[in-house]
């Protein structure tokens, strides 16, 4: 039987309601959703709707003690009683993402992951199988935010995804042709999720069942090179990171785990995946990574020394970076031998007027790109390679602090933050490369995609 109470996030656009409102759509699923998703906002609201239905609102007062409040009648004719209210009454529930998000995930056998996209009231909220499928939920109100939420989705991620709605109301023909192309489904909650006696979440149908023909559509047949035939899978890499829809998908040693996205995770991956370009200075590490990042990286910019203008990086840009301990002093020494030439000319009796006129003025060109130069790339270098050290710290101690669906240390994702430790953080410390990072793999371990 459907489940009707699915319908009320499709009933109250901003997915935030009165108690009594909530109760009236819900109904008998009042308390187990409330237990599910529902948390009490910190404001409470100015106006109620009359119960006498003659169409005032009524302004609700608060009692001085905030034991209570009153509701008072903004009828001309002031005929309304005043309305008596408690706190809860007048404080409304709101739908706390991550936890339904949560909820559903794990009914539906999926490993959890909350991340935002980019559609309005749009959410990745964990992966399908090992194929990393992502799990979107996307709750409208109406057809067209619906059907753009979907176009937007298709086009951004261009891959079969799974996704969720909460009844199939809004599910139109062009929305459906959307997925299509794609290669992903939709599925409502209202026919595919109860309640539980215990008020936990349950599939009316086994999930595998439910995803199978997507999950078949997004196993791709290989020849094995032995001759066992088209109908061979791919093999899982036994170490592989890649990155999905908010999540990344982590095999380490043959073991699965998924990560949320991190800023670290990207200069990682990176290191990872190119351990014959290290090492890398932090500046170039951070030029690395895709311009889609950028902003959210902070990636900072260099002076133009022309024109003292800023100039941004480029993905594929290529800044040619030693030692800044070793850059310093050459500089430092090639500037002082200049300048030690250019005043012993206007020292010796033997240089024309003419040589110590030019003499003056290439120093005062020096004085002056000194003082106005000669810092910018040492700070910008520096800048970079403290802001990439400090997101990959972030990660590892994140990874260090990871516990699994029953709370207790996370295996998989602490022996990845010792492989680390190990091959990363300790090889590119200060001592052994100065602003640069490094990755050294172990005999045997090769990052595949």
């Amino acid at each position: 039987m459907p489940q009707q109470f699915w319908k009320a996030l499709e009933w109250l656009p901003a997915l935030s309601a009165l108690p009594a409102i909530w109760h009236k759509y819900l109904g008998d699923n009042f308390s187990n959703f409330t237990n599910l998703c529902l948390y009490p906002s910190t404001t409470p609201v100015k106006y109620v709707i009359c119960p006498r239905e003659c169409g005032c609102n009524h302004h609700v007062i608060l009692r001085h003690d905030n034991t209570g409040a009153v509701a008072t009648c903004h009828c001309p004719d002031k005929s309304c009683p005043d309305i008596l209210l408690t706190i809860e009454e007048i404080t409304p529930l709101v739908v706390d993402w991550r936890r339904l998000g949560h909820a559903i995930a794990k009914a539906l056998d999926c490993s959890p992951a909350i991340a935002d996209l980019q559609p309005a009231h749009t959410k990745q909220i964990g992966s399908w199988s090992s194929k990393a499928i992502p799990v979107i939920l996307t709750i409208q109100h109406d057809e067209p935010p619906f059907r753009s939420a979907v176009a937007q989705l298709a086009a951004s991620l261009h891959k079969p995804f799974i996704l969720l709605a909460p009844t199939r109301v809004l599910i139109d023909a062009p929305s459906l042709m959307y997925l299509h192309d794609v290669g992903a489904e939709v599925f409502d909650l209202q026919s595919i999720l109860a309640f539980t006696p215990q008020g936990t979440l349950a599939p009316l149908r086994p999930p595998a069942e439910l995803f199978a023909e997507l999950t078949r559509a997004t196993s791709v047949p290989l020849s094995h090179p032995m001759g066992e035939g088209p109908g061979a899978r791919a093999p899982t890499p036994r170490y592989s990171l890649t990155k999905h829809l908010g999540v990344w998908h982590l095999v380490f040693d043959g073991q699965e785990a998924f990560l949320r996205h991190e800023l670290g995770l990207l200069y990682v991956a990176w290191l990872l995946y190119h351990p014959d370009e290290c090492p890398i200075y932090g500046i170039d590490l951070m030029a690395k990574v895709p311009d889609l990042y950028r902003q959210q990286l902070g990636l900072p910019t260099l002076a133009d020394p022309a024109t003292g203008k800023p100039v941004i990086l480029e993905s594929h840009a290529r800044l040619q970076q030693r030692n800044l301990t070793l850059d310093d002093a050459q500089a430092a020494r090639a500037l002082y031998k200049k300048q030690k030439q250019l005043e012993a000319i206007l020292d010796s009796d033997d240089s024309s007027e003419p040589e110590k006129t030019e003499a003056i003025r290439e120093l005062q060109q020096l004085y002056d790109w000194q003082r106005h130069h000669a810092t910018t790339a040492k700070d910008t270098a520096y800048k970079a390679s403290r802001t990439a050290r400090q997101a990959i710290a972030r990660f590892h101690q994140a990874l260090h602090r990871a516990l699994d669906d029953k709370g207790a240390p996370h295996s998989v994702l602490r022996k990845f933050a010792e492989h680390l430790q190990h091959h990363i953080i300790a090889p590119s410390g200060r001592r052994h490369f100065p602003g640069a990072f490094t990755y050294i793999p172990p005999p045997g371990v090769a990052w595949t995609s």
